[in-house]
């Protein structure tokens, strides 16, 4: 039961972060002009600002350094990683391919227009502009490096190991290459009549999975809330069902992310989107994984009964929403007690009648406590 509101829990959380991360989708880093530095160049104004770890480190955690841009479209080219490499294998994204082997081997595209990748397809100075800027000598040691647009920005987004801290952090000769590398990148798609001034269609790409989300949310608490009435198959060892339940949890999330992903979802998708869906769908199906696992491994089994008396050693009732249980002698293990979930009506017995089976997974059910009355 604990474990059970402990999933709940988690899941709630879990889908927090996720509807959070989706609104700061909607912004940029620029919204704030309490906290933006302007720097004006020779090219014109820059904006700059340096992002803290306030809560951990106190270190530099990003550095983010933009331009307007007259394009609504939204896109990210960012150094190509191992997870990005994994999850096209796997099939969990697609990315298009411009068919210039190290461009395509070094940088992520992360947009779905085709027009855009029309244009990255025919200009090679523009390739070279954005690999240039991608490899820069930065001020920081880095995780993390990608060029932005979005809501009529253009920024080159630098996530910082937390080493340096803030009042020893200098970016101002990084100023003018990157605003010049930025302004060309700009400029280039902006020739472009098909992409100027044209609006993205936004991919309701989170939808789907958050509903699944929540159907399976809402099924674990309605588990949670029959278990108070109903008597499921108890096991006499819950961790014989582990293996079982999280083999089939994890089979179940990637069999649903790959159906629905190759469905709806292209390259618009980043690596920390797809890992973040996975573990709420993997914690949130847990628990409804769990009462299938035992329903399952009741129905199909087709083993003898196997029935045993024990004498009650102990009992035990929980005071909010009383529960019931006795204690007896352990058949599997003389070491431990065993702890047996028992309607109201046996909580007074002094002997019971045991019936297990073998179970279809091989893991021990009880299908029925009664007591024994001894003369």
């Amino acid at each position: 039961m604990y474990i059970a509101f402990f999933i709940a829990l988690l899941s709630i959380i879990s889908a927090y972060y996720i509807f959070r991360s989706e609104v700061k989708s909607k912004s940029t880093p620029f919204d704030d002009e309490s906290v933006i530095q302007k720097h004006e160049t020779s090219e014109g104004i820059i904006l700059g600002r340096v992002i803290v770890d306030d809560f951990y480190t106190g270190c530099v955690k990003k550095l983010v350094i933009g331009v307007e841009s007259p394009l609504d479209l939204q896109f990210n080219f960012s150094k190509e990683k191992w997870y990005e490499k994994l999850f096209k294998t796997v099939g969990f994204i697609t990315e298009y391919q411009t068919l210039d082997k190290y461009f395509d081997k070094n940088v992520y595209i992360a947009s779905d227009v085709e027009d855009l990748h029309a244009v990255l397809a025919q200009s090679a100075p523009l390739r070279d502009k954005i690999l240039q800027i991608l490899t820069l000598d930065f001020p920081c040691d880095y995780k993390y490096v990608a060029v932005k647009n979005r809501f009529k920005m253009i920024w080159l987004e630098i996530e910082c190991k937390p080493k340096i801290k803030p009042k020893k952090f200098n970016y101002d000769d990084m100023i003018l290459p990157i605003q010049v590398l930025l302004t060309d990148i700009r400029d280039e798609f902006s020739k472009h009549v098909n992409l100027k001034n044209k609006e993205e269609k936004v991919l309701k790409k989170s939808h789907f999975l958050q509903h699944s989300i929540f159907g399976l949310w809402a099924m674990t608490l309605t588990l949670i809330i029959s278990d108070s009435f109903v008597v499921w198959p108890s096991l006499v060892y819950v961790s014989d069902m582990f293996f079982y339940l999280f083999l089939v949890s994890f089979l179940f999330v990637v069999g649903l992310m790959l159906v629905l992903t190759k469905k709806y979802v292209k390259s618009s998708w980043t690596h920390k989107t797809i890992a973040r869906y996975f573990l709420v769908l993997l914690i949130v199906s847990l628990y409804p994984g769990f009462s299938m696992l035992k329903l399952v491994n009741a129905t199909f089994d087709t083993s003898e009964v196997s029935k045993k008396e024990f004498l009650v050693i102990d009992r035990y009732k929980t005071i909010k929403s009383p529960r019931y249980y006795l204690y007896v002698n352990n058949w599997r293990n003389t070491n431990e007690k065993a702890k047996l979930r028992v309607p109201g009506s046996l909580y007074d017995a002094k002997v019971i009648r045991v019936e297990s089976y073998e179970g279809f997974l091989n893991v021990e059910w009880i299908s029925k406590i009664n007591r024994v009355e001894r003369k």
